[in-house]
Order: structure tokens, then C-alpha cells, then sequence
């Protein structure tokens, strides 16, 4: 049986890792530990019920780090699979699809839908940090790309990226209303 010897954390556990312990959460007390132990160390279950009492407490404590929410800085540039990207800082770099598309995600849906949240607010770009641009008929198929490769993100990553962004959201709200009420008064004229 395999046993993680280093201390446990929030950068440890993937963006996908995190989505299956959100999936446990109708499981309760040795059972919803069990699945636990076996999401976070990437065991099968079985592996996990044939522990000893003794080495299931020692996982147990392993992860105490769940009950305490992940607090690194954002970062807003950064590589992920040989690739380097950008993640949207402010308002005026989104477009309407964008924010389009996050108004469709309801709030119980946030985890489950986090690497594609990450993929839509970021974009890739050269070592300059210049934009790469995607052709047309590719856009759809990059997305789908960086949705799937972004489950293997780090999730202590993607919930300060997250945090920064719910306190540019209002902000976000506030320009959208405004764009839409100069937009209307242009129309009406």
C-alpha cells in the first residue's frame, strides 16, 4: 500500500483531486474519510479498506489541511504544461462571452466547473508574454485543450486566482452596466 511520506497540503491537490472530494461530500464520518484518503493519495478504495485501523488514523491526520482554506497570493502569469499563460486581471480584458458564460455557472456548480472558469479567464502566451494567437477554426478545440489540461492544476493556485477575482467581480458588474446602458442610449437615439 502506498503512503504519502511529506506533509500534506492545498498545493499538493489538483483541481480534479478537489472536484472528487467535492463529489464525497453526501458520505459521512470512517466512510467519507475513507474516500478521502484514497482521493488525496490516489488510491483506489479497495486499497484504502484493506489499511489497518492504525494507518487509516495516521492518512486521517495527514489530512487535517482540508478544513483550512488555501492561502497563497495570486499569481497572474504562469506555466502549466510546457505552455505559458495569463490570467484576466481586470475588467476591460474580458469580453462579453466571457462574462456571458460565468453569469450560466450557478454558485453550486463553481467547483465542478473550476478548470473551465480558468481556461475561459485565461489565455496562453509567448515567452514575451505576448498573446498567442488561435486561428478560427481552432478556438473551440484550444479551449477544450486547456479545460482538460487545467484539471491537473494546483488547487491552491486556482482558489487564489478565484478569491482576486470575486473581488474584481463587482467591479466586473459595474463596467457590464454601464457598457450595456451606454450601448441602449446609443439605440434609443
Amino acid at each position: 500500500v502506498f503512503f504519502i511520506l511529506h506533509r500534506m497540503n492545498w498545493k499538493n491537490i489538483t483541481i480534479e483531486q478537489l472536484q472528487e472530494l467535492a463529489s464525497i461530500n453526501h458520505f459521512e464520518g470512517v466512510e467519507r474519510r475513507i474516500h478521502q484518503i484514497a482521493i488525496v493519495n490516489r488510491l483506489d478504495i479497495d486499497e484504502v479498506e484493506e489499511m489497518s485501523l492504525e494507518q487509516i488514523l495516521k492518512e486521517v491526520e495527514k489530512l487535517s489541511f482540508l478544513n483550512e482554506l488555501p492561502s497563497d497570493k495570486p499569481m497572474f502569469a504562469f506555466k502549466h504544461y510546457n505552455k505559458r499563460y495569463r490570467l484576466i486581471t481586470n475588467a476591460q480584458e474580458m469580453n462579453a462571452h466571457h462574462f456571458i458564460e460565468l453569469q450560466q455557472i450557478k454558485a453550486d456548480d463553481i467547483i465542478e466547473n473550476l478548470h473551465k472558469i480558468l481556461a475561459m479567464l485565461s489565455y496562453e502566451v509567448d515567452i514575451f508574454g505576448r498573446r498567442v494567437k488561435i486561428s478560427k477554426g481552432q478556438v473551440a478545440q484550444n479551449f477544450e485543450q486547456r479545460c482538460e489540461d487545467f484539471k491537473t492544476l494546483s488547487c491552491s493556485f486556482a482558489y487564489s486566482y478565484a478569491s482576486f477575482f470575486l473581488a474584481l467581480y463587482p467591479q466586473l458588474l459595474t463596467a457590464t452596466l454601464d457598457y450595456l446602458t451606454q450601448e441602449m442610449s446609443n439605440l434609443t437615439k
